[in-house]
């Protein structure tokens, strides 16, 4: 049986370093084969949900906001493209949301509201 490794090297191997990552991390293996462009999709999708003001839950609202930090780890192998796309997108989230001073979650000494800015935003009121 393949692990996830070989998985993401066979789908493109481009993607190897963000494959590792991913493993690394520990993230379920349809991310792993979905790779940058899934987490793309997936960014993609949260923002739109947000514009849309779809109701959600705060678990599920912070589960989705993850997406974004999984980027962050693999954002030195974005394509131009991709960097532009993740650009425009983040620029849209920021426009849906209001900043806050204090983080969604807890932050560790690595992280602050530069870094990891999407984390420091109030729930939209849609959020249960």
């Amino acid at each position: 049986m393949a692990n996830a490794i070989s998985i993401v090297k066979s789908i493109n191997p481009m993607t190897n370093k963000a494959g590792e990552y991913l493993h690394q991390r520990g993230v379920a293996p349809h991310v792993i084969q979905g790779g940058i462009p899934g987490l793309l999709n997936a960014w993609q999708a949260f923002v739109e949900s947000v514009e849309s003001k779809i109701p959600t839950t705060s678990f599920e609202y912070l589960n989705d906001l993850d997406v974004r930090e999984i980027l962050q780890g693999v954002q030195s192998q974005l394509t131009p493209d991709q960097s532009k796309r993740l650009d425009a997108l983040d620029q849209e989230f920021r426009s849906l949301v209001q900043p806050s001073e204090v983080p969604l979650v807890a932050m560790n000494e690595h992280q602050d509201g530069r870094s990891h800015w999407w984390y420091f935003h109030s729930l939209p009121a849609f959020v249960s």
